[in-house]
């Protein structure tokens, strides 16, 4: 049985500590210090039903103001042991999102216990960017990624900068903020 109310929490502190906390994404502090993310924990039973999940949650983001909700954040806590599955996942989730029009309007990103860049070993610290206590479907609105990327100022570096924090924390850093790894 899952209790919502403590993958929440987790899934609050990793996104204060190591999204936000370790500057991994400079977009992600404003939603999150004003409230305006959701965090939904998904207790389906089917791949049907996520996806019926997702596509509730993304109606839902639609017809929302962004100065009242601004992103959503799906956790799958008992799905996916393996990456490689729910990578394949997130191809059907992206063509749902084609299947309704809402391509040009939302994007996916994901992010997982086990996240593996392609090419990058399984234990490369570059693979801790995505690295989440559970799989998470982050939907983002198109047009806020499109703002952020043309108001930053180097967007281009987010990536090397994220490595290189990642390969500067410690062995005893990595075990607090990854515990679940």
């Amino acid at each position: 049985m899952i209790d919502p109310e403590k993958i929440t929490l987790e899934v609050q502190q990793w996104l204060d500590e190591v999204v936000i906390g370790l500057g991994l994404c400079p977009f992600a502090q404003q939603p999150v210090a004003n409230g305006l993310h959701h965090i939904a924990v998904l207790d389906v039973q089917s791949i049907n039903a996520m996806l019926e999940a997702l596509r509730i949650e993304c109606a839902r983001l639609a017809e929302a103001d962004p100065k009242r909700l601004e992103t959503s954040l799906l956790i799958l806590p008992h799905w996916f042991d393996d990456f490689l599955d729910f990578n394949d996942f997130m191809s059907v989730a992206n063509d749902l999102l084609a299947g309704n029009d809402w391509s040009g309007q939302f994007q996916l990103a994901s992010f997982h216990p086990k996240y593996q860049f392609l090419g990058a070993e399984p234990e490369a610290a570059s693979n801790l960017t995505n690295c989440s206590p559970y799989p998470i479907i982050h939907i983002l609105r198109e047009d806020s990624v499109t703002w952020a990327v043309k108001n930053h100022p180097d967007v281009e570096a987010i990536p090397e900068r994220n490595m290189a924090v990642m390969e500067a924390l410690s062995a005893d850093q990595i075990a607090h903020l990854f515990p679940f790894r």
